[in-house]
């Protein structure tokens, strides 16, 4: 798998989201949160239901 601009914040509630705003030219912040609301429908965004889990080396 292979993921580009990964948000583990679904919540969205972390300052990098407008700070680093213009930093991604593919995702805007509208666009993360309308993928979290995809993602997690109807349920909590502060607690989904994980399908996959994703490791990030730097």
């Amino acid at each position: 798998m292979v993921v580009f601009s990964p948000c583990a914040d679904l919540t969205l509630a972390g300052g990098s989201i407008r700070s680093k705003e213009g930093a991604d030219p593919i995702f805007t912040e509208a666009d993360v949160r309308a993928y979290a609301d995809l993602y997690v429908g109807a349920g909590d965004r502060a607690a989904p239901s994980p399908t996959s889990r994703v490791q990030v080396q730097l």
